[in-house]
């Protein structure tokens, strides 16, 4: 029975008159199997005969609700059961998670390949057309007049992307362009149209009281961000043209020669696999009970820019019998850079939202109860450092819906 009105429900009764069963003609069904099965041949008795009634038959109907009454061989329509279609209950299952006390951390450092860097040669032409970290690195003898004269250090690269540098062990202040853009990294509309000019210093470091007499080192971390979306960055190149001392900003008084390495010292060595021992990594507590924002601005931890990148690390357990879940990482931290699940990267951090939240796919996982994961994040500092303040591994909320 079928209501076809979309508002109003539909109750009463109905009268199914009872008609003629014996036709003399064999009667088939279908089984289970799809086999056609004589139920009745033609010269059967008809015991029914005689026998049939009419049916009476009480309904009750929402609006366009369907419903289809099942009545036993014996027994009348009283005895019948309704059959309708009913949406299943779905299984309320909470949401798994787990925060981290705690995580290993390493400062990047000056180890590693590195190999000479022909003036005016870019990344591209080294090879290196992905989105990663680069580092420079220069050494050069001052004499005490030259110490004196050259207060600032400038750099002339492709396509302004973010230099951190350090000279003789020490961070160098940044003069252009402004932290805040630094740790943001957003478009500069106004140079959106514009190539860099081989004269224009993207960016620029205040020297004043690190350079020595005789032996300085210079070395540097450079984020090849990526070209923005359209304009005529898309055109550029990456990687730094020139760079020098100078006693302005305006021109280099004394051009150095660089070498480079085309990766940081955390991915040669591998601190993003699995089986890296940490043993000598600081320990560094975390918060457990503060609520991490899925996303937002200004909710970031403030620190201290002590290094050019720092390394995080990691361990954890998926709870047993959590293996069909989809997992993410809730995050509250300072710095940029990218995160990396067992040795995959998942996503890039940045300190400016609105992004707290990271899918983690499964097949990068060890989903096996009692396998380890490791998590691991390279952030640049920016002037706020690269500080975690929380972390945490949860499952969404509709995984076994």
């Amino acid at each position: 029975m079928h209501n076809s009105s979309t508002e109003q429900s539909n109750s009463g009764t109905a009268t199914v008159k009872a008609g003629k069963s014996d036709t003399g003609q064999p009667m088939y069904n279908i089984d289970q199997d799809e086999n056609k099965v004589l139920i009745k041949s033609k010269n059967e008795a008809d015991t029914t005969k005689g026998m049939l009634t009419d049916l009476l038959i009480r309904y009750d109907l929402g609006p366009l609700e369907t419903k289809v009454l099942i009545i036993p061989p014996t027994g009348g329509a009283e005895k019948g059961i309704w059959w309708y279609y009913q949406a299943p209950i779905a299984k309320v299952s909470l949401p798994v998670s787990f925060r981290f006390k705690s995580v290993q951390q390493y400062n990047e450092d000056a180890q590693g390949l590195w190999h000479p860097l022909y003036q005016g040669k870019s990344l591209p032409e080294m090879e290196i057309n992905d989105l990663r970290y680069v580092r420079y690195r220069s050494g050069f003898n001052l004499n005490k007049q030259e110490v004196g004269k050259y207060t600032r250090m400038l750099f002339n690269t492709y396509s302004r992307d973010i230099i951190n540098m350090e000279v003789n062990g020490k961070i160098a202040p940044r003069i252009f362009p402004a932290e805040k853009w630094v740790s943001e990294v957003t478009r500069q509309r106004d140079k959106s149209f514009t190539f860099l000019k081989e004269t224009e210093y993207d960016n620029q470091f205040d020297l004043t009281g690190l350079l020595k007499e005789d032996h300085n080192e210079v070395w540097l971390v450079y984020e090849n961000i990526g070209h923005e979306h359209g304009y005529f960055p898309m055109e550029e190149l990456c990687g730094i043209r020139i760079a020098g001392l100078s006693d302005g900003t305006t021109a280099i008084n004394k051009k150095l020669e660089w070498d480079y390495s085309a990766n940081l010292s955390g991915i040669a060595q591998k601190f993003t696999e699995n089986g890296f021992d940490s043993k000598q990594w600081k320990v560094v507590p975390l918060d457990t009970t503060f609520q991490i924002p899925r996303k937002g601005n200004n909710l970031q931890p403030k620190g201290k820019q002590n290094a050019l990148l720092t390394w995080y690390r990691a361990e954890f357990k998926l709870p047993k019998n959590d293996g069909k879940r989809t997992w993410r990482l809730l995050i509250n931290a300072s710095g940029n850079g990218f995160i990396y699940i067992n040795g995959h990267n998942i996503g890039r951090h940045w300190e400016a939202g609105p992004q707290r939240e990271f899918y983690i796919p499964e097949c990068w996982l060890n989903l096996k109860e009692g396998e380890k994961n490791n998590i691991t994040l390279g952030l640049r500092q920016t002037v706020n450092g690269a500080v975690i303040r929380a972390m945490e591994i949860c499952s969404y909320n509709n995984d076994n819906n």
